[in-house]
């Protein structure tokens, strides 16, 4: 881990009404055509999973036109790939904390977090990064203290709290919350899939994405 868990411990901020949820991430060409909520934070629109859940048939036909139009201009599956990522969001209930798990964009990688906030072994500390995106995870008196960070920016100015987010959130409550969001979007994605003949939403790294072939018994892109 890059920082001392007593460095930034201190420093740590409670999330008041914390939420979490998976969102799907809206950027396709061909806009979705239902209700979407939004936030001032945003660069593209995200639908949450509950609201997914409510709008399932708009969420199909939305990924399905995306799929056909890329097909038509004869364009690869690459040109495509990030019309079906998520995104992890966890913030408090005015969004002036948020973490937002920038490189889990596919179920696998939220679902390995969700596991290790069930597990609760303080023993066991959460470390990822990538590119210059980290999270780090702890463990204590029944809560979970989280640190989001620029690891580019903290290798030039390591005393600085600039570019982070450093708060806790009640395990319990954040445990259920995961749990309920993972459920929810599984659910969806096993819909989806059998919607448009292809998985592309729980896994990115060993797919294989050269053979991805769209398409069902009633529906051809």
């Amino acid at each position: 881990m890059m920082f001392e868990f007593s460095e930034w411990k201190e420093r740590s901020v409670k999330l008041v009404q914390p939420n979490t949820d998976i969102c799907f991430v809206l950027n396709g060409d061909h806009p979705f055509e239902g209700k979407v909520e939004t936030s001032p934070n945003e660069i593209s629109k995200r639908l949450s999973s509950i609201s997914a859940s409510k709008q399932l048939d708009k969420l199909i036909s939305y990924f399905r036109k995306n799929i056909s139009a890329n097909c038509r201009s004869g364009g690869g599956f690459t040109e495509i790939e990030t019309l079906f990522w998520l995104s992890l969001k966890i913030h408090n209930s005015d969004r002036s904390l948020e973490y937002s798990f920038s490189w889990y964009d596919h179920l696998d990688e939220i679902i390995r977090f969700q596991e290790w906030v069930s597990a609760k072994k303080p023993e066991e500390v959460y470390d990822d990064m990538d590119q210059c995106w980290g999270i780090a995870g702890v463990h204590e008196d029944e809560k979970v203290y989280l640190l989001e960070y620029n690891s580019d920016f903290a290798m030039d100015f390591p005393d600085s709290q600039e570019n982070q987010t450093n708060g806790y959130i009640e395990h319990q409550y954040l445990n259920t919350q995961l749990l309920q969001a993972v459920a929810r979007v599984s659910l969806i994605v096993s819909q989806l899939s059998a919607a448009v003949g292809e998985d592309v939403w729980t896994k990115y790294r060993g797919y294989p994405w050269d053979k991805v072939q769209f398409g069902t018994d009633e529906w051809r892109p």
